[in-house]
């Protein structure tokens, strides 16, 4: 199955950034039994589903690298010029769902 990264998709992943980070924090006080250890795992493993993994495939996409010189070239600027807007997309969205749930949901986080 082979992701197009979008405008659109990098929302949705942005959406499901700002998802966890508002509900991540209260699922974590509800186990006051874990330890240091199980904690920083289960916030590691949180993190790799719901940030980096939805980043890499909804937002900067599988193509070529992104090379640093793309200053000097206009085709390489570009291209990451879209990959910029994406990530704006992204942060935004999920601002807004964070913001949404901290109205409505105060004890969220």
């Amino acid at each position: 199955m082979k992701f197009q990264p979008s405008l659109k998709t990098a929302a949705v992943a942005g959406a499901w950034f700002g998802l966890w980070i508002s509900l991540s924090g209260s699922w974590m006080d509800a186990r006051p039994g874990l330890s240091e250890l199980q904690s920083n795992l289960l916030h590691l493993a949180s993190a790799l589903f719901f940030f980096l993994l939805p980043a890499y495939f909804l937002v900067i996409g599988r193509s070529r690298p992104l090379k640093s010189e793309g200053v000097f070239s206009a085709k390489e600027s570009s291209r990451q010029m879209v990959v910029a807007k994406r990530m704006l997309v992204c942060f935004l969205s999920g601002a807004v769902v964070t913001g949404i749930l901290a109205v409505c949901w105060p004890d969220a986080g």
